[in-house]
């Protein structure tokens, strides 16, 4: 498959310390024939923290990779966070180029070219579009209008279900967009999409591995004319859940017709690679590879010809942790992958945590997606904790629950007749000092002025500060949460209006 037609996809490598997002270096990376050699290689784009990038071209040898830098960003001016980039010949001449879709904020994006001389990387602009989020964007390259250079599609999410394809269509220079598919119905953050030549005639096409639930998935492709997009059903399964898949396309038979492969998550460690092979108008799955102990959550799929021969190979991004790395490179026989290692960083050389490939574009994972904070009172142990959450976004439309204690401290809850109610709650007031008194007339009467810090859950129990009494980790109370004053005043400045509280034994 020539280099114009080729899928190119990206690598995205973000840097996490806790539940905080912190930018230290991050990557994205593309398969294409970078140097003009005739075998395809691998460009990663790295982020060295404070807005500064450099872009990698590792080339193939038809065995291994080895990297040589290809750009380097001003400091402070090329943000890897605001980018998704794709790789093909854009201005038609002998080595592919590379394409970023840079988001400026505040709707406004522009497309850069990065022309390559075979050996360095120049950027120019090639398209500003206001009105344009770059965020609601998937983007995949291939030649769609069949004019021998490769041009950009972007699949642009709306909002409530709706969707549209547009071409930016390349003369070389500056891209030009057109809307080639609408399509209300269809939820973009459902779907997964790659690039290639489907049907083995005409321009490039789109697949798109799209999610309908309850382990339910289809592929789509979405044959080109060279202007617009007819959408047709190439594949539909029971028991394939698509947010388990990372897909990549290429001709990995070596017949005419481009294919899927689909590197899918077994759990435990347990990965395969299938192959969703084209007759040009369906796709037929074949197992290529499979292990009992490679983390496909741990990998960055990329597919090209590598090895220079007659079909397409796969290569993956593996993370070994504490910032060490190694590319693998999966020789197709055109039927199965044979893996081998075609590149190691060495010991903390390159950091690929919570890094992820989302087809031909760079995926950032999104931490904090939604984040909210939870209160744990646990009766049983007389303990109180604050929980923070994150809603983490680790693969396109695919989300991760992950939480830490931010707090804890002992507690005196209400001892017997008077037993603090168990359930969920939630605080619905807030008090910074109030008097407190109760079961007047009775042996049990008491007034208490000046109590501080209270957090309202459930009629007249409260958690509040005690200053009155040393005895926390045993229960004591009429039935309010009593907790020591210092951490009153920490619970009462982190938990807002409306924080669940979950009281149990």
């Amino acid at each position: 498959m020539i280099s114009y037609r080729k899928v190119h996809f990206v690598v995205s490598l973000i840097f996490a310390t806790a539940f905080m997002l912190m930018l230290g270096a991050s990557a994205f990376a593309a398969s294409s024939d970078f140097n003009g050699n005739g075998r395809d290689d691998v460009i990663a784009s790295y982020d060295y923290g404070s807005s500064t990038t450099r872009i990698w071209g590792f080339s193939s040898n038809g065995v291994s990779f080895a990297p040589q830098p290809a750009w380097i960003s001003a400091r402070g001016a090329f943000d890897a966070g605001r980018t998704k980039v794709v790789a093909g010949n854009f201005n038609g001449a002998g080595a592919d180029d590379v394409a970023a879709l840079y988001d400026y904020g505040n709707g406004t994006s522009r497309l850069w070219l990065y022309a390559s001389n075979g050996a360095t990387l120049t950027p120019t602009l090639a398209w500003y579009g206001p009105g344009f989020n770059a965020s609601r964007a998937k983007m995949v390259a291939g030649d769609f209008n069949g004019d021998g250079t490769t041009d950009v599609a972007m699949l642009y999410d709306y909002g409530n279900a709706t969707s549209r394809i547009w071409l930016f269509l390349s003369n070389g220079t500056t891209m030009t967009p057109t809307m080639a598919w609408y399509g209300p119905g269809f939820d973009a953050g459902r779907a997964k999409i790659a690039a290639g030549n489907f049907n083995g005639a005409g321009p490039d096409d789109i697949a798109v591995l799209y999610d309908y639930g309850s382990t339910t998935s289809r592929i789509w492709t979405f044959i080109s004319n060279g202007s617009t997009f007819t959408p047709s059903l190439a594949w539909a399964a029971r028991g394939f859940e698509a947010p388990r898949a990372k897909i990549v396309a290429g001709n990995f038979d070596g017949s005419g017709a481009d294919d899927i492969a689909a590197l899918y998550d077994y759990g435990s460690s347990t990965s395969r690679i299938w192959t969703f092979i084209s007759n040009g108008t369906t796709m037929t799955p074949s197992l290529a590879w499979g292990s009992p102990s490679f983390d496909a959550n741990k990998a960055k799929l990329v597919a090209g010809n590598f090895d220079g021969a007659g079909a397409d190979d796969v290569a993956t991004l593996y993370d070994y942790g504490s910032s060490t790395s190694r590319l693998w490179m999966f020789a197709s026989n055109g039927t199965t992958l044979a893996p081998h290692q075609a590149w190691a960083s060495g010991t903390g050389n390159w950091d690929s945590v919570r890094s992820k490939i989302a087809n031909s574009a760079v995926f950032l994972p999104r931490a904090g997606v939604a984040t909210g904070k939870a209160i744990d009172v646990n009766l049983s142990t007389q303990t109180l904790n604050c929980n923070q959450t994150s809603l983490d976004e680790v693969d396109e439309g695919v989300f991760r629950m992950t939480g830490h204690s931010a707090f804890m401290t002992l507690v005196s809850s209400g001892r017997s007749p008077f037993d603090t109610p168990t359930g969920n709650f939630q605080v619905y007031a807030k008090d910074p000092v109030a008097d407190m008194s109760g079961f007047a007339g009775t042996a049990e009467e008491y007034y208490v002025p000046n109590v501080p810090y209270i957090l309202w859950f459930f009629g007249s129990y409260s958690i509040h500060g005690a200053y009155w009494h040393n005895d926390f980790g045993n229960v004591r109370s009429h039935g309010c949460v009593n907790v020591p004053v210092d951490a009153g005043a920490w619970i009462y400045a982190w938990a807002p209006i409306g924080t669940p509280v979950n009281v149990h034994y």
